[in-house]
């Protein structure tokens, strides 16, 4: 308690030996300088909102000399926020003896409009004009040998480095500046800037709390990709800003003030024309950091193969349902991605939201804010050469698969890792967390392993893995490899020497375990986690895994292993109508091996497939089926065509006497196609088309099914059941009088005719 009583008491006498002054003269205050010839112009005091202080002024003349006591001092300096939040304060004129302005000095003076500074400053701190909104017009005296506005640019500009300073709404920057400073454009108004191609860096929190920017020109996109911005409030293309909240309490003589975080959305264009489908030049190398930070409005992102490097949070929060086109996946596996946010596939995004908070000083008061709140689209998607890719194929001779290649990839229906890759990098197949910071399961459907000798740096998605091939040649596997995995059954190649700890752990789906090694694989303590999954071998190699180290635990064993040597389906290639089913036939070899078959739909919202190879198609689109047996693969290309009409009829059911004719009323949805019909049974009931209705003319006494559907056969049916009555009466007696005789006759010719009976 004493140490933070004399932390404050330091606080507060530092403060007060730093912001104190000597004396006054026609109320402002100065502060003698070490050189006792010369005065900083300081303030008086910031006790807020008292009549002491220079929060009332609106014009300032801030004079070459003042005099105290006799003596003469020369005005060289405005002090640290000396004018802070003086936002009456609306025209500042500065004397010619004045060399420095301090930091801070008219931070938040919102009235400012024109500033003209003279031939004599020589020290201008970065954040001397920060939050000035209204400050539209910015000169420098011609004959200042430190700073220059030159070409009326409405900005100051450090002449020896080619520096951007300090700029305003109206600022235009000149073609031959090479950088932005630090705090340039800190807080102001522009609500629009074009950046020349010649500016290679942008200073600290240089477009900090511009909350009217909504536009940023540029030159080229392939300078834009080379600029070194210190952090993201550097690059004007940042999307938050802070607005200071002042809240007046008189009951407790006191102001509470805070800032809270705002979203804008600044668009970027290269020279008028917006960029939505943003598509990196060929031959750049480099993405420095922040470069295309927080462009929500970005729609597809197009990376070339000379793309090497790419800087932290470059692609940050792109459009949330954002395409990512590339050209070449070996060379998209080598590129260093400084962080997650560095690759364009990262799935974090921002958005705000309003609530009501209360005034801490004054709990009957409250305000209105807004928050940034995080969190996550899962909208990513990711394209090679045009083609969405649902399932990835490292190329061989991919060696290494750099950290954050495919982070936040989800539903990937398979990934295939080729022999040569003896490196994945950290959470280079990381997926995004959700709500909770759990990461998602179901990233990765199907895994099919070759690389001989890989190790991992963790974040293969391994939760989702419902399908794991094993290639033949591969000789051990990393550690987690498919750790919490779905996967129901595990075949092991004869070249098997290693499996990693954690490999096979917490797979509560595994069931059978098909081991072709004659030599049981050096385990670890927790390779596995279940051992009541029946383990198959090859009947000599029975008393190897009976007593081998981990393998011992596994309490049913079995020495009835047979290996397929093929496996082929009936189609390669087909096509199925919406809503229909398609029969898919797998042939293995040998016929009689214990090992069952696995299906997989690289795309179930397209094509669902059941354990019997029944594909059917949900919606149109494409979608590979997949099954495969112990080590081998067979794919099917589906394509599902057609759209739903769904037919429906005003009556599903119809009570009819021999030889009476009813009509039923059909209708469409979702087309126009022409309509065919048909009877389960023509001796009771038959039905035709006749116009905008089907007629159906019942027979003889049963029951029949009247179907409508539509000629392409792509729709949803409806029927009619059609009951027909019996009949007691002598047949041929129409005129029900017991007999059949000329009488019936004259009824039936008149009928025909259209006479009355």
């Amino acid at each position: 308690m004493k140490k933070t009583l004399f932390l404050l008491l330091e606080m507060v006498l530092s403060s007060h030996l730093l912001y104190s002054y000597d004396f006054e003269v026609d109320g402002l205050a100065y502060r003698i300088n070490s050189d006792g010839e010369s005065v900083t112009l300081t303030f008086k005091t910031h006790t807020y909102y008292s009549e002491d202080n220079y929060y009332a002024l609106t014009v300032v003349t801030i004079p070459e000399a003042v005099s105290n006591d006799g003596k003469s001092y020369v005005v060289t300096a405005i002090g640290d926020k000396t004018f802070e939040d003086c936002d009456r304060l609306a025209s500042v004129t500065f004397p010619s003896s004045l060399k420095t302005i301090g930091p801070r000095a008219f931070w938040g003076c919102s009235s400012l409009v024109t500033i003209n500074l003279p031939a004599s400053l020589s020290n201008l701190s970065p954040t001397a004009f920060q939050r000035c909104p209204s400050l539209e017009f910015l000169t420098v005296d011609s004959n200042n040998p430190t700073y220059d506005s030159r070409g009326g640019c409405n900005g100051v500009i450090e002449t020896s480095t080619n520096t951007l300073v300090l700029g305003c709404n109206n600022t235009v920057i000149p073609t031959d500046i090479t950088a932005i400073g630090a705090h340039a454009f800190d807080g102001s108004g522009i609500s629009s800037i074009t950046i020349p191609g010649s500016v290679r860096s942008f200073g600290f929190e240089a477009f900090a709390n511009c909350a009217n920017l909504t536009e940023v020109h540029i030159s080229d996109l392939a300078s834009w990709c080379s600029i070194d911005f210190v952090n993201a409030s550097a690059n004007p293309l940042h999307p938050w800003y802070n607005k200071l909240i002042k809240l007046d309490v008189p009951r407790h003589n006191t102001v509470w003030e805070g800032e809270e975080a705002y979203l804008r959305n600044t668009h970027l264009f290269v020279g008028e024309q917006e960029i939505t489908d943003l598509v990196i030049p060929d031959g750049v190398t480099e993405i420095k950091p922040y470069t295309f930070f927080c462009c929500s409005y970005v729609q597809s992102v197009h990376i070339p193969s000379s793309v090497k490097t790419i800087g932290k949070d470059a692609f940050l929060c792109l459009g949330q349902y954002c395409r990512v086109d590339i050209s070449d996946i070996a060379a998209w596996c080598d590129i260093d991605f400084a962080n997650p946010g560095a690759n364009p596939l990262y799935d974090l995004c921002y958005t705000v939201y309003e609530y009501e908070k209360p005034c801490p000083e004054y709990s009957s008061s409250y305000y209105t804010g807004t928050e940034i709140e995080e969190w996550y689209s899962f909208g990513k998607s990711l394209y090679h050469d045009g083609k969405p890719l649902s399932s990835i194929i490292i190329p061989e001779g991919v060696t290494q698969i750099k950290p954050y290649a495919f982070v936040s990839l989800v539903k990937l229906a398979s990934l295939t890792i080729p022999s040569t890759v003896s490196e994945i990098g950290e959470s280079a197949f990381r997926p995004s967390p959700d709500w909770g910071g759990e990461f998602i399961s179901g990233e990765i459907k199907e895994l099919i392993w070759n690389a001989k000798n890989c190790s991992t740096r963790g974040g293969m998605c391994t939760k989702g893995i419902k399908n794991l091939i094993i290639g033949n040649g591969v000789e051990s596997l990393p550690d987690s490899l498919a750790n919490s995995s779905q996967i129901p059954y595990l075949s092991l190649p004869a070249s098997m020497q290693r499996i990693g700890n954690y490999a096979f752990a917490n797979c509560i789906y595994l069931t059978d375990i098909y081991a072709e090694p004659m030599t049981p694989p050096a385990c670890q303590s927790v390779t596995f986690t279940k051992y009541t999954t029946v383990l198959h071998t090859f009947n000599q190699a029975v008393a190897s895994y009976f007593d081998a180290p981990i393998w011992e635990q596994f309490t049913n064993l079995q020495g009835n292993l047979v290996i397929p040597t093929e496996l082929c389906l009936d189609q390669t290639n087909v096509s199925v109508m919406l809503q229909q089913t398609l029969k898919l036939n797998a042939t293995v070899t040998p016929s009689d091996i214990s090992i069952p078959l696995v299906w997989l739909s690289s795309n179930p919202n397209v094509a669902r497939i059941d354990n019997y190879g029944n594909v059917y198609g949900s919606h149109e689109g494409e979608a590979d089926i997949i099954v495969t047996c112990h080590t081998l693969r067979a794919v099917c290309h589906v394509t599902v065509t057609g759209d739903l009409v769904v037919v429906t009829l005003d009556k599903h059911e119809l009570e009819m006497e021999p030889n009476e004719i009813a009509t039923l009323t059909p209708s469409i949805i979702g087309g126009t196609s022409a309509l065919v019909v048909n009877s389960s049974n023509v001796d009771v009931a038959k039905a035709r088309i006749a116009g905008n209705q089907i007629q159906v003319v019942a027979v003889s006494p049963g029951e029949a099914v009247i179907t409508v559907k539509t000629a392409s056969g792509v729709c949803q049916p409806d029927s009619c059941k059609v009951i027909v009555k019996g009949n007691d009466s002598i047949l041929g007696d129409v005129n029900n009088d017991g007999m059949v005789d000329i009488a019936d006759v004259n009824m039936v010719i008149n009928a025909m005719l259209g006479k009355p009976f």
